[in-house]
């Protein structure tokens, strides 16, 4: 968007209206582990929004989604003193959420009331859990909200 914002600013409005610019619209991809879709297997979409290392990219991501209780969201890892409050306005698109790390409590507190939220030992057992417990037209998101640097070096 500020792309073309400052398209519009430069070349005018005209602009926008070019094949050009739509075609490189079209074919605009995200970073890597940005909303990145990298599964998609029985009608569940699984995507890595591993980078939303912050309750606001996580809410970000979610406001993608207008569709309510279809997505199950991986969140956790490295407390860092974050105020996960800010992803509640955001919440109605979550159906679940798997939780490991040691944030998971925190996490849990402040979400539990109105999403589901199950604490897990692991990231690998809430993976697990996140995918069993999807259906068809579901998304598996991971969006931890936090630095994985308790899991991974």
């Amino acid at each position: 968007m500020a792309a073309l914002a400052l398209i519009n600013a430069v070349k005018g409005h005209e602009f926008l209206w070019k094949t050009e610019l739509r075609q490189a619209l079209l074919q605009f991809q995200p970073d890597s582990h940005r909303m990145e879709l990298f599964l998609e297997h029985q009608g569940i979409r699984y995507i890595n929004d591993s980078k939303a290392t912050n309750p606001h990219a996580v809410a970000a991501a979610l406001d993608a989604f207008p569709e309510p209780g279809k997505i199950i969201l991986l969140m956790g890892g490295l407390d860092k003193d974050m105020l996960f409050e800010e992803i509640l306005p955001h919440i109605d698109p979550v159906k679940q959420i798997f939780l490991y790390g040691t944030c998971q409590d925190k996490i849990y507190q402040v979400l539990c009331n109105k999403v589901s939220c199950i604490p897990c030992s692991s990231f690998e057992s809430a993976v697990n859990a996140a995918c069993s417990s999807a259906n068809c037209g579901d998304i598996v998101m991971l969006s931890p909200a936090t630095a994985s640097m308790d899991l991974f070096k």
